[in-house]
């Protein structure tokens, strides 16, 4: 990727998965604080409702939309940091 195609990312926001190593994924799900990671789990990979959520952790539906949410926003942070470091450490290497 060179700087202009990194520049494009960063003004549409949009970061392919296909770009991200699964394992790089896992870690970043698994660096989550545990409530954000078990709701985001429960959630994103294993299919429950939130309402289903809410009754196996004994916290409000509302809760769980909120941890969802917070989770996937750090998720995206985390994938956009990770590629703006790879841009950089692509780039050194063809100096």
């Amino acid at each position: 990727m060179d700087i202009d195609e990194f520049k494009n990312v960063l003004s549409s926001e949009e970061i392919s998965l296909s770009d991200i190593h699964y394992q790089d994924l896992v870690s970043m799900i698994q660096q989550l604080a545990t409530s954000y990671r078990v709701v985001f789990n429960l959630y994103a990979i294993e299919g429950y409702q939130h309402k289903e959520i809410s009754k196996l952790l004994n916290i409000s539906e509302g809760a769980s939309k909120s941890l969802y949410a917070r989770a996937k926003y750090l998720l995206q942070n985390k994938i956009k940091s990770n590629a703006k470091k790879e841009v950089v450490v692509e780039n050194k290497n063809t100096m």
